[in-house]
């Protein structure tokens, strides 16, 4: 693989020549592009991210944010904030959150997370439900509604 003229440019303005010991060349060489490393290290760090089992969304979002200002910290945060949404649906855990953020075409991380701490409050709830019951129309429960056919009481 060929150096471009950058690369040249920049390895030589950092003292690397033919007469340098292999140590020099390889610390040399490792300042000039040992970012690039970790650029790329960091970027597939944030691209593998998955959500652990029994990790609040919230907590996965701010691992997410974390992970996405390590690889190029002079990205613009409308952009980073672009990947952050774009990654963090397809990593969460619970299928059914990620169609639910898919329906709603959410486009910005403050609206993905409140979408995803809706869902997970309503699963809590789900998991340790109060049983209702609906009342017979003859026999309304007076709740303050109008509607009693609608009206329910839960079940002690």
């Amino acid at each position: 693989m060929a150096l471009g003229d950058d690369m040249v440019w920049r390895a030589t303005a950092a003292g690397f020549s033919k007469s340098n010991l292999t140590s020099d060349k390889w610390s040399i060489l490792d300042e000039c592009f040992g970012g690039c490393q970790d650029a790329s290290r960091h970027f597939r760090q944030f691209m593998d991210r998955q959500q652990r089992q029994d990790e609040p969304a919230a907590d996965y979002l701010d691992e997410l944010r974390y992970l996405a200002l390590r690889p190029l910290p002079s990205l613009s945060v409308a952009v980073r904030k672009e990947m952050i949404c774009a990654r963090f649906s397809p990593g969460l855990q619970d299928r059914d959150l990620q169609l639910q953020l898919l329906r709603f075409l959410v486009q910005r991380v403050s609206e993905a997370l409140t979408v995803a701490q809706r869902f997970e409050d309503a699963a809590k709830s789900t998991t340790n439900p109060t049983l209702f019951t609906i009342h017979d129309r003859r026999r309304p429960v007076s709740r303050g509604r109008g509607d009693s056919f609608h009206a329910t009481e839960p079940i002690k």
